[in-house]
């Protein structure tokens, strides 16, 4: 995991420097979603390090404002006002995760097949934190296909490369 923060924070810089020279709102929210995926990565791939289940926690909880920025990433991209619909499932899958968090078995130690013991979560934990990927994944994908058919033919290679990446 730590070898991933490497793309991460050079795709962090080119945001910076392209907010700078453009200025667009749209690489703000991009600039902010880049951050906090790479503290996400950092604090979860030190817990793995650790073997510490709170750090864990910690990382989990951190992709709440990730998926905020990508989800007003993409209303800047895709409309031209903020919607309040999805930030309201996203505010209330949010705050289960954040209650679940408490649990007591909300983070275990795994130990895989070859004996690799790591932090995994578990419980209903792991079921709101799986809400929000698969909320975060089917907004992203969904607004990304519904861009990419309206472009013009020009830059529908580019933004094929955004869908597929």
């Amino acid at each position: 995991m730590f070898l991933s923060l490497v793309p991460e924070v050079l795709a962090t810089l080119l945001t910076v420097r392209s907010y700078r020279r453009t200025g667009y709102p749209h690489f703000k929210y991009m600039l902010i979603t880049w951050v906090f995926l790479v503290i996400n990565t950092f604090i979860v791939a030190t817990s793995y390090l650790t073997l510490n289940k709170i750090l864990y926690r910690i990382g989990i909880i951190s992709i709440i404002p990730l998926a905020f920025s990508a989800m007003i990433l993409i209303d800047t991209i895709s409309r031209e006002n903020i919607d309040p619909r999805k930030h309201s499932v996203l505010t209330i899958i949010s705050c289960v995760l954040v209650v679940f968090a408490f649990d007591e078995d909300a983070v275990i130690l795994n130990i895989s097949i070859i004996g690799e013991t790591s932090p995994a979560f578990s419980g209903r934990f792991l079921l709101a934190a799986i809400s929000l990927f698969i909320l975060i994944g089917i907004l992203w994908t969904y607004y990304m296909i519904k861009i990419h058919l309206s472009v013009p033919m020009t830059l529908r290679y580019y933004s094929r490369i955004n869908i597929i990446g």
